[in-house]
């Protein structure tokens, strides 16, 4: 009897430590995401053969996975970066993201090929920054998203300073590259559409938010099978599917090794 008072007394004890140690640790959980559709107000994104705006269905698809995030978690934030036609500065959306504590940025896109691109283009691509990549793609990138922003070119030096110096660009990266191929295995399963792979580049989008964040571009809008799709229900329900899958999937990983896997 005095053994078994001393080992219920032991693990009394242990029990009562690790819970007085796991309060003190301050868990770390995935409990707000923040998805942004981007483009709006006037700013159409890319316009599809038969003349659909890009803003229209980023919205529909991002309403879809609010929707699907909120029914099956009860504790989790999800944050829209706009939630109707209205245009939001690209630098706006980082900042509504960091100021809502998001853990994850997902930026919903679809795409277009260029007028003189001869290829014709069809798929879903996955993007995130690439840290080694800023100084050779940060002037394109700048120039593609001048009149979206308020970066004017005598800034660009200290933009390019301010995100060499940004140290989460590194720690989020593997996250990020996680995430993307998550959301590939995802995409692959639920829309049918062809895999374009993981692409990295500097989207102003991307480094504002101080999270891990990923890029998703749905389909080719310039491709008349990929846009039906995108306008059908039943596209924006498989495409809505894949990425909430994906978050749910990414969510139960880091919370898993953030907790308990130390």
């Amino acid at each position: 009897m005095k053994k078994v008072i001393i080992s219920f007394l032991t693990v009394f004890l242990f029990l009562g430590v690790t819970q007085e140690l796991t309060s003190q640790r301050n868990l770390k959980i995935l409990n707000t995401i923040i998805l942004d559709a981007g483009h709006g107000g006037k700013d159409p994104g890319a316009i599809g053969v038969n003349k659909s705006y890009e803003k229209d269905l980023n919205l529909k698809i991002t309403f879809k996975v609010k929707e699907l995030l909120e029914n099956n978690y009860r504790d989790l934030n999800v944050i829209l970066t706009r939630s109707d036609d209205t245009f939001i500065e690209l630098q706006e959306r980082g900042r509504i993201a960091n100021e809502s504590g998001g853990n994850l940025f997902v930026s919903i896109h679809c795409n277009s090929k260029k007028l003189d691109d001869p290829e014709e283009k069809t798929g879903f691509e996955m993007y995130i920054l690439d840290p080694k990549r800023l100084d050779r793609h940060f002037d394109l990138t700048l120039n593609q998203n001048l009149y979206l922003s308020d970066i004017k070119r005598s800034t660009e030096d200290s933009v390019i300073n301010t995100i060499k110096a940004s140290s989460f660009i590194f720690s989020n990266y593997k996250y990020e590259e996680r995430m993307a191929k998550i959301l590939i295995k995802e995409f692959v399963k639920e829309t049918g559409l062809t895999n374009r792979g993981i692409k990295q580049e500097p989207f102003v989008v991307l480094y504002g938010a101080s999270m891990p964040a990923v890029l998703i571009e749905c389909g080719f809008l310039s491709n008349q099978s990929d846009e039906a799709y995108l306008n059908s229900e039943k596209g924006q329900n498989d495409v809505a599917n894949a990425i909430y899958k994906s978050i749910r999937f990414y969510k139960t990983e880091y919370d898993f090794e953030n907790n308990f896997y130390r």
